[in-house]
């Protein structure tokens, strides 16, 4: 019997046939950390660290995007072992791997209307900087993502907005939660709102997407965005398929961000980010041989 990883590698190769063909070598990987990077119990493996590696040692650019802040990313970008810049908070913020930063807050008015219908609403909320986040409302909630950011109690939403957070996570019940994105896409229309597990929503500036950022981080660098590519498997990670020359989603993520995808690779359990890199380097290779014999 085919498993569901097979079947997608079976259904990648006939992707890779069809997206193979791009005219220039992929120069930037895009990785996406919570449910790509990491398995799923979120733990980075050595084939996976290694496959980035092998990337960066070929001359790629290696990029960590996420919804998590900065704080929280750190400890992984430490673990690759390899010089990389970071995009978190959903594009919020960005660290280029020379040390140059950009940030993209949100305004103080919607920042604490949205913190005002998060607790009325008893959810658990996270108000993002890159290096901490304060924590406000329901603990219970609250705890269910303590691994993935880490932030400081607060009882008070004027100090909460000081300095102005990045990004403010909302976190209850799936059913409570599409009310409260109905209620903030209706008074803010321009917000950013995903949701990178379906009982948390992302709210961020209209500017900050992770495809916005990627775009942004390429003009740092000097890439164009036809040679990047992107690995995800969350709703925060569209913009950057819609952006990057290769777009690559996990078999873990839901359909409609399969679907979006140019490949699919098996699942993070099934270590999909070794596939996809060493299909971006055997393609390079390819390529590359290409231009010698033109």
């Amino acid at each position: 019997m085919v498993s569901k990883d097979e079947q997608a590698l079976n259904a990648s190769e006939k992707r890779f046939r069809r997206y193979g063909q791009l005219a220039d070598v992929i120069r930037l990987i895009c990785v996406d950390i919570d449910g790509t990077l990491l398995d799923s119990r979120f733990q980075l493996r050595y084939n996976v660290r290694e496959a980035l590696r092998r990337a960066s040692q070929d001359g790629i650019h290696i990029v960590l995007a996420t919804g998590r802040n900065l704080d929280s990313a750190f400890p992984i970008a430490t673990a690759l072992g390899i010089k990389l810049s970071i995009i978190s908070s959903v594009g919020g913020h960005i660290r280029v791997a020379d040390g140059r930063t950009v940030e993209v807050p949100l305004a103080s008015k919607p920042a604490k209307d949205i913190l005002r219908i998060g607790l009325r609403s008893g959810s658990g909320l996270f108000v993002t900087r890159p290096d901490r986040s304060w924590t406000l409302g329901a603990q219970r909630f609250l705890s269910m993502y303590a691994h993935v950011n880490h932030g400081t109690p607060i009882d008070s939403i004027a100090r909460s907005l000081f300095p102005p957070p990045l990004k403010i996570s909302l976190i209850n019940e799936k059913s409570a939660l599409e009310r409260i994105k109905a209620i903030i896409s209706k008074r803010y229309p321009r917000l950013q709102l995903a949701s990178p597990f379906e009982t948390v929503v992302d709210a961020t500036a209209s500017e900050a997407t992770k495809g916005n950022a990627l775009d942004t981080l390429t003009k740092m660098i000097g890439v164009s965005l036809g040679q990047t590519a992107t690995i995800g498997d969350s709703e925060n990670d569209l913009t950057n398929f819609t952006v990057s020359g290769l777009s690559i989603a996990m078999e873990n993520a839901p359909e409609k961000i399969r679907s979006a995808a140019n490949w699919v690779a098996p699942s993070n359990d099934y270590e999909g980010v070794v596939w996809a890199v060493s299909q971006i380097l055997k393609r390079n290779k390819d390529v590359r041989s290409s231009f010698k014999d033109v």
